[in-house]
């Protein structure tokens, strides 16, 4: 390969060339292979699973550098896609790292004194610019492609000495060492979305808060997949028994023929098939939809969960736009026609033709197929009860990458002499570390229990056929934001129907919020991911990647992650939600890690911060225990500080989760108010988020609470002898809780100025507390 090669006219005609094979390629895989052009300045990445084609392009054909690595990256795409020398899981890899590589190469400036730091300066752009971390900029996969293309000799054959050693150069530059794993969890993913903070498109301060404390967070997301869970199957048993009654088999619900593909067919003949094929299926699904409402108005087994079988095929089948107008038609017993009145007056299809996570039309003739089958099997589970399964699993602790392996033999029922199950248990080979994991009980009678039992014999036929595991991981491009996305209609429904009164009923019932369900509705309903927003912008103006990516969350009032959090991140959260019950004595660890580990990687100073996270009060109380109470052994001292550094968290969490709950009011003329200045009960306030705590702004509270530190700070020793159980679970942490209200100034200034000249007034006046625990 010389330089002389950078004919603009041979250029082009090579691109054009180029372009064409590929293009037949693409449309007769298999039966040709495309010509190796490696004078090319552009190529077409084939489309795969849900990403389209995309066109890679060249833009400065004129520096020799730029040209020579976009050549050995046209090598290494010409032998990952049209050869067997390289496996194919490299096409995933390539595309995700090369395409945003080339667009960093057609921005920057290559020079003789810069031309070998070219790879370790698009690292470092990654990590500053893109906020990526050093193990996921691309750039060792990028040296990989770049080996691959030195020892294709097609390719290798061509370069000159000088050639060959730039390359060669390129390809030792030294990947920065990979930062240390954090936990990452849904309080990480959710407060990305800081603009869920606002009234106006967010879900407001009060309920943003509690995206803060992973108890409430973890909460909030068990019940309402629990209760969905739920729902969906009872609606399930319900629509099976609809079709019974109904003699509905499968000459009634038939499967809609399937949509052309693009790689069958040509052009043309693709266009004219699409357009035939468009033609079909909106009525077709009219059709359905109508006769199925027909026979349900006539139906003498009407109840709540057919109801909620109904609203989920609405939301199944139609458009986001169009879900409010569906389900408003149907519960006014009016037909849904084929068409809908948009926003400008015109009408547009009211139906979806995309797969659907819940009850698709093939999911309906499975059904249909099973309510009139002489003997029964397993019954058919939709998506979206796997996808709420594997969420209850992560809440339940099992390793992400061990969810999809659980099997019916890993479960136990506990059952009474009659033969009723009382509790599921769970114990499970953990692949990860080779050990046996247990799971913590779950009650039958619970929802979680409900659910879970149901979705086991769904898939078991009642216990009784063991195929394996229960459950399969999607990697098809559905675990997304997006609006018009597979999972969309999922937190739709859990946001907008029956189910989400029945969600709201549960979260009243444990004093929790609806803080996940919202939240993430709003995310996928107003979201804007930087692909989206950069599409935008291109549309708009000739932006570059590099600013567009800069000013995205500065421009863009909704922001939001394109992909939805991990099992993982909620496995995290349910561990650091549970992690003031967590003791390395414990009988049983139900956690998804060892003692060890939980010590090692989930106890560290940097997560647990306890030094500043500890007040003066709980600080003072440890110190002095740590001097007076005994002489430590260097053993002694390691054991302390493992107990103090616990203890400060279980005290340090408590504070938090109540702080992120606390609501100060004024002007309060009705409820009890208890010894420091809490309202017993908030049932007068019908506004109140669930779990609030009010807390009245006078003097007299601030008063009450001096006082209270002062009787701590006077009392502990006496407590520690008596009740240790009671000042370490309950005293320090309201301690904790009383001090930071009073010195971060939660209440109003008049408030704190009087109630401290009350305190000084009336201090040797004011009750004593702990009396019954000092036996006083």
């Amino acid at each position: 390969m010389t330089t002389d090669m950078d004919d603009t006219t041979r250029s082009d005609e090579n691109d054009i060339k180029s372009q064409q094979i590929i293009t037949e390629w693409n449309n007769n895989q298999g039966v040709i292979r495309p010509l190796f052009i490696p004078e090319s300045t552009q190529f077409t990445i084939p489309a795969m699973r849900k990403n389209v084609a995309k066109t890679v392009r060249l833009s400065d054909i004129n520096c020799k550098y730029k040209k020579l690595i976009f050549s050995a990256l046209y090598t290494a795409f010409y032998i990952i896609y049209f050869t067997d020398r390289e496996a194919i899981s490299n096409r995933v890899i390539y595309r995700r790292t090369v395409v945003s590589f080339i667009e960093y190469l057609n921005e920057r400036t290559i020079t003789k004194n810069n031309r070998t730091r070219i790879f370790k300066d698009y690292e470092e752009f990654r990590v500053k610019k893109m906020g990526v971390k050093p193990q996921s900029t691309g750039l060792k996969s990028i040296r990989k492609f770049i080996y691959f293309s030195i020892a294709y000799e097609p390719f290798s054959n061509l370069l000159s000495a000088e050639q060959y050693k730039y390359l060669g150069v390129l390809n030792k530059t030294k990947a920065a060492p990979s930062e240390k794993q954090e936990s990452y969890t849904l309080t990480d993913w959710f407060s990305f979305h800081s603009w869920l903070r606002r009234d106006d498109i967010g879900i407001g301060n009060e309920l943003f808060n509690r995206l803060a404390s992973p108890k409430a967070l973890s909460l909030s997301l068990r019940i309402t997949a629990e209760v969905a869970l739920y729902s969906i199957q009872q609606a399930k048993y319900a629509l099976i028994e609809f079709f019974k009654e109904n003699n509905i088999t499968t000459h009634q619900i038939l499967i809609p023929m399937p949509a052309p593909k693009k790689a069958d067919f040509s052009a043309e003949e693709f266009k004219d098939k699409r357009k035939r094929w468009l033609c079909y299926i909106y009525p077709h699904i009219t059709e359905q939809l109508a006769y199925l409402q027909k026979t349900y108005k006539k139906s003498p087994c009407q109840n709540k969960y057919l109801g909620i079988a109904f609203e989920i095929i609405l939301h199944s089948w139609c458009k986001s736009n169009s879900i409010g107008d569906s389900l408003a038609r149907f519960h006014k017993e009016q037909y849904v026609e084929r068409f809908i009145v948009d926003k400008d007056k015109r009408n547009t299809d009211r139906f979806s033709i995309t797969e659907s996570w819940l009850f698709s039309h093939q999911f309906l003739y499975a059904i249909s197929e099973y309510a009139h089958s002489e003997k029964k099997g397993i019954l058919p589970v939709c998506k979206a009860e796997h996808l709420l399964f594997q969420w209850l699993m992560a809440y339940q602790s099992v390793q992400p990458s061990d969810i999809a392996k659980l099997k019916l033999s890993d479960f136990n029922f506990l059952k009474r002499r009659n033969g009723i199950i009382t509790h599921i248990s769970s114990s499970y080979f953990k692949g990860r570390s080779q050990a046996t994991h247990y799971l913590k009980d779950i009650k039958a009678n619970s929802t979680m229990g409900k659910a879970v039992l149901s979705f086991i014999n769904d898939n078991t036929a009642n216990r009784k056929i063991d195929l394996g595991a229960l459950t399969t991981s999607y990697n098809d491009g559905g675990m997304t934001t997006y609006q018009q996305g597979l999972l969309a209609p999922l937190i739709s429904l859990l946001a907008t129907s029956t189910i989400n009164l029945d969600i709201n009923h549960a979260l009243q019932k444990h004093n929790t919020t609806s803080v996940f369900i919202e939240a993430f509705n709003l995310i996928i309903r107003s979201g804007v991911d930087y692909e989206k927003y950069r599409v935008d912008q291109s549309r708009k103006s000739s932006t570059t990647t590099e600013a567009s990516r800069e000013k995205w969350q500065e421009r863009c009032e909704t922001y939001c992650n394109k992909n939805i959090f991990g099992l993982s991140a909620i496995k995290n959260s349910a561990i650091h939600a549970r992690s003031d019950s967590f003791s390395p004595t414990m009988m049983q660890n139900y956690n998804s890690h060892s003692n060890e580990t939980e010590q090692k990687n989930y106890r560290t100073e940097a997560s647990l911060q306890w030094l500043n996270s500890c007040g003066r009060v709980t600080r003072a109380v440890m110190q002095d225990m740590y001097i007076n109470v005994f002489s430590p052994s260097k053993a002694q001292i390691q054991s302390y500080n493992s107990e103090f550094t616990q203890a400060a968290e279980l005290i340090n969490s408590h504070k938090t989760d109540l702080l992120n709950r606390i609501k100060t009011i004024t002007g309060q003329k009705s409820g009890r108010v208890d010894e420091l200045g809490f309202i017993e009960s908030n049932k007068v306030h019908h506004t109140e988020l669930a779990d609030v705590i009010l807390l009245v702004d006078a003097p007299e509270t601030v008063m009450k609470f001096y006082h209270y530190e002062a009787e701590v700070s006077k009392k502990y020793k006496s407590l520690a002898s008596k009740s240790p159980e009671f000042l370490l679970f309950t005293v320090l942490p309201m301690a904790e809780y009383v001090s930071t209200l009073l010195h971060e100034k939660k209440f109003s200034m008049e408030s704190m100025k009087k109630g401290k000249a009350l305190y000084l007034k009336y201090a040797a006046h004011l009750p004593p507390h702990f009396t019954s625990h000092l036996g006083m």
